[in-house]
Parts: structure tokens; C-alpha cells; sequence
């Protein structure tokens, strides 16, 4: 991975910069790198020792390898590309400068940064007058650049232990730029730390940000940490809660990876914009886990209703539930069911019926069915591909109808235990494993070859 791609996906990371912007770079890279290739190419065709190049100058040479006068205008104009590496080049020819800042330059910084926001603000105006494209993305690339790679990190630790209300207590992290970690441990109390990152040049400055940027409140048994935003500030949090509670699990982040495992709650709701979402081991009525940039990882979950919904990414999904629904855009969706279960204290899975809705866009559909005989499935699928894999399948599926096929286990109206799915998909395959190794991914969304 070069060097730039590394510099880009660590500005995301550390909250500098949006996905969609950083897409966008990335973008720009990957169009420049595909001109360089042209360059080399168009070079090399110049360069030829059998060319002619009596008596003919340059710009001669080039009007005769068009064909109109048309085409050399278009050659003319500066390539989407061009522009894209030369605000590239600019970009890391002031970052190369930032860490020999030296101690005139600190001094003089207000009047550097007034510079700065004169010279953006003129970028912003000329591209606004152009009215070519929509400027907004570019505009809060802008406004992030101006912080990036000025001042020193600082850290601050906070730890907070305490107890949780014994009556349906309520329980919310949230974070703008970090990670958060839920686990659960054999202790009757929760223990929670808070760290907080700032870049700034004064650490007293930074001292007193952090001790106000995290809403934290223990109030009436319940725990509620809710970082405000702050530029050039992250905020990451590590919680450990008995793991038997009936808690109202919620947590979030807006940029930032979210990992829960080990506990068993009242309702558990999992989010984050810009990262992954990992759920294992957790037991509750609900469990609702999303994502707009990042996977879903979910493995040995208990439910009544279980959500995991993705725009880009894949998911996978594992465990019980009454109900399921499994969405990405472009991914794969794979699903590893447990068979439905008798409740064990009357307040979950109270019916012997499991029903999945899955559905992606752009990827395939894989399903790997538990080993029961004594379960029933039924099966709706709609894709450009829909099969049964496995050794001595039990399940088969009827003939194409406009793209539907439908396939149930024998004896499936009589089983004292049933799942039932609605699997779709537009640009991709369909797979349900009855018995036996699963099927080799497909993660492109290509038809089967058979």
C-alpha cells in the first residue's frame, strides 16, 4: 500500500477527514496513478528512435497525431487527474514542512493561521463562482486540513466504578471520533474508562477540554457518557458490566469501530457511522447492530428481534432469534443459524419459528443451515443465481418464476421446528447450504457458472 493511501486511511481513522472525502482522495490517487501509466506510454511512443524529427518542432509533432483540429483543443485541457495530483502534490509538500515547525513560527502562528483562512476562504469563493460541481465535500476537506498536523497529542485517562440500578437500568456511550468496548465480567459492579486524545499546542488548553468534553452522568442507578464534539479531539471508551443485567444497552459512535461481547441485557443497540460493528456472546429481546461505512460481525446472539444493517460492507450473522433482518448494499450477507428454541424463562423466544429477511444489492447470499432433522425450512429466494449446496442436501428448489424460487425441506408443515427465510439479492448469488461444507465465497456478486 503506498505511502499516500496509508496517510489518507489514518486521516479517516483519527476523524480528520469524513469516508465520503476520503474516498474522494483515494479516488484521486487511483486517477492519477492511471496517468502516470499513460504518461509512460506516450513518452515512450516520443522517445522512438524511428520517429521523425527532422525539422518539425514539438507542438508540429503533436498536431499531426490528431485527426481534427477538435481533438487537439480536447487534449489541451487539463485532465481530472492533473488537477487531482497537483492539489495532492501541494497537500504533502506543506505536510512535509509541518514537524520542522520551528519556535518563530509558533510565535507568529495567529498571524499563519489568518493567512491560512484568507487563502482557503479564496479557494472556496473561486470554486463557488466556477459553479461547476458541488463543492460541499471538498469545503469540509478544507476546513479539516487547516488543523492537521499542528500541535502535540495529549492523553487523559478518566475511570469510573460504580453500580447499575437492579430495575431495568439504562445504559448509553456515544462518541464522535473513537472506539468503544462493552464486556462482560463476573464482577456486580461496572467499571468504565474514558480516554481522551486532544492535539494542541497548550496543554492547559487541552486540560481543560477534556474535563468537559464527556457528559457523564450516574444518576439513579443508570450510566449515560456522552462525548460533545470537538475538533481535533478523540475520545475512546472501554466498559465492563456484570453479565447478567437488565440494562438498556445503547451504543454509538460516529466514527469509530464498536465491539460487545458477553452480556446478557434487556435490549442491546449497537451503531456507528464510519467503522465495524463486532456483537458476540450477547443475550436480549432485542439486538439491533448498524453501520454506514464498516462490516458487521455478529456470532452467537439471542434474541426475539435481531437487526444488522449495512450500507457498504458485508455481514455476518450467527445465533437465535424469533425474527431477523439482515441489509447491506454492497456485500455479502452470510447467515449461520441456530435452530429455534423453547423459552427458558418465558420472557424470549417463546415461539418455535425463526423468520430471516436478507437481502444485499451488490454481493451474494450465503446460508448454512443448522444440522436438525427434526427442523422444518422453507426458503423464498430471488437472485441471478439461486442454488442448494452440500452433501445429501435436504432441501431443493422448484423451477424460475420471474426470478423467484422457492424450496422447502420435506415433511415441513409437520416439524416442531421451522425457519423461514426471504433471501434477495440483484447482482449477486444465492447459496443455501443444507448439510455439509459451506460454499466458497463469492464476495463479487458474478452468477455461478452453473
Amino acid at each position: 500500500m503506498s505511502e499516500e493511501r496509508m496517510f489518507i486511511l489514518k486521516m479517516i481513522e483519527e476523524g480528520k477527514i469524513t469516508a465520503e472525502e476520503g474516498a474522494a482522495l483515494l479516488e484521486a490517487l487511483r486517477d492519477d496513478a492511471r496517468a502516470g501509466s499513460r504518461t509512460e506510454v506516450d513518452q515512450g511512443i516520443e522517445d522512438d528512435p524511428g520517429s521523425d524529427s527532422r525539422g518539425h518542432s514539438e507542438e508540429g509533432e503533436r498536431s499531426q497525431s490528431y485527426e481534427s483540429a477538435e481533438e487537439q483543443d480536447h487534449a489541451r485541457k487539463p485532465r481530472p487527474a492533473d488537477v487531482a495530483t497537483q492539489i495532492k502534490e501541494a497537500v504533502q509538500s506543506a505536510l512535509k514542512g509541518v514537524p520542522q515547525v520551528t519556535d518563530e513560527l509558533k510565535d507568529n502562528w495567529k498571524e499563519v493561521a489568518e493567512d491560512l483562512r484568507h487563502s482557503f476562504n479564496e479557494i472556496r469563493d473561486e470554486i463557488r463562482k466556477k459553479g461547476l460541481v458541488d463543492v460541499s465535500g471538498l469545503m469540509g476537506l478544507i476546513s479539516h486540513m487547516r488543523d492537521v498536523g499542528f500541535g502535540q497529542t495529549h492523553e487523559f485517562v478518566d475511570e469510573i466504578e460504580d453500580v447499575l440500578s437492579e430495575s431495568d437500568p439504562n445504559v448509553e456511550l456515544s462518541t464522535t471520533n473513537g472506539a468503544i468496548s462493552v464486556k462482560g465480567w463476573d464482577k456486580p459492579r461496572y467499571r468504565l474508562v474514558i480516554r481522551k486524545r486532544l492535539q494542541s499546542t497548550d496543554e492547559e488548553k487541552a486540560k481543560e477540554i477534556a474535563a468537559e468534553i464527556v457528559d457523564l452522568s450516574t444518576e439513579d442507578g443508570d450510566l449515560r457518557a456522552v462525548v460533545r464534539h470537538v475538533r481535533n479531539a478523540s475520545v475512546s471508551m472501554e466498559l465492563w458490566l456484570p453479565k447478567e443485567n437488565r440494562a438498556s444497552l445503547d451504543v454509538r459512535s460516529e466514527n469509530g469501530s464498536i465491539r460487545v461481547e458477553g452480556v446478557r441485557c434487556r435490549e442491546a443497540i449497537v451503531a456507528t457511522t464510519n467503522g465495524s460493528v463486532n456483537v458476540s456472546g450477547v443475550a436480549a429481546d432485542r439486538v439491533s447492530t448498524r453501520t454506514t461505512n464498516g462490516k458487521i460481525a455478529c456470532a452467537n446472539i439471542r434474541a426475539q428481534r435481531a437487526e444488522a444493517k449495512t450500507t457498504n460492507g458485508s455481514v455476518s450473522w450467527g445465533g437465535v432469534a424469533q425474527s431477523g433482518e439482515i441489509r447491506t448494499v454492497n456485500g455479502t450477507a452470510r447467515l449461520d443459524p441456530k435452530p429455534p428454541e423453547a423459552s427458558e424463562d418465558g420472557s424470549s423466544l417463546s415461539e418455535r419459528t425463526s423468520e430471516y429477511d436478507v437481502s444485499t444489492v451488490n454481493g451474494s447470499v450465503h446460508v448454512e443451515l443448522p444440522d436438525d432433522d427434526e427442523m422444518g425450512v422453507s426458503v423464498v429466494a430471488h437472485g441471478r443465481s439461486v442454488r442448494a449446496d452440500g452433501e445429501n442436501n435436504r432441501i431443493s428448489f422448484d423451477g424460475s418464476s420471474k426470478g423467484e424460487r422457492r424450496g422447502e425441506t420435506p415433511g415441513y408443515d409437520a416439524a416442531p421446528k421451522k425457519i423461514d427465510f426471504k433471501l434477495r439479492t440483484v447482482n449477486g448469488s444465492i447459496r443455501v447450504n443444507a448439510k455439509g461444507k459451506g460454499a466458497p465465497a463469492d464476495e463479487g456478486g458474478e452468477p455461478d457458472s452453473k
